[in-house]
């Protein structure tokens, strides 16, 4: 093998392992149905659960970004307006994309959102 082509495979080999660490989002079962409002605006924070749990804007739900796709459904219908967010606007950038292709119309990425007392946001 020559020596440019294997720093190819292994840092390619690290990118499929980290792209399906990611994807898999480390749930084994099946995500419980979420409660959503029948009107108005849907904030989506898609970051993991414990750090949804270490503080998220007032009034969103959590749908980490492996799950959005097989939670659609549930989000009501596909012109709602739906806002969504995550640490560094990374992964609510991709979840827009899952949705938009999913065929949601009203889309949002508010990006990333600072955490902690005195960073202007309304943390529930």
């Amino acid at each position: 093998m020559s020596e440019t082509l294997l720093p190819a495979l292994i840092v390619s080999l690290v990118f499929v392992v980290l792209m399906w660490v990611r994807r898999s989002g480390g749930a084994s079962t099946p995500a419980e149905p979420i409660a959503v409002p029948d009107s108005g605006r849907l904030l989506i924070d898609v970051r993991s659960p414990m750090e949804f749990r270490g503080g998220h804007l007032r009034g969103a739900i959590n749908i980490p970004l492996g799950a959005v796709s097989a939670q659609a459904e549930q989000l009501g219908p596909k012109d709602r307006e739906i806002v969504l967010y995550c640490r560094s606007g990374n992964r609510s950038g991709m979840a827009l994309q899952q949705l938009k292709r999913l065929g949601f119309t009203r889309l949002r990425n508010l990006g990333g959102v600072s955490q902690g007392p005195g960073q202007g946001f309304p943390m529930a």
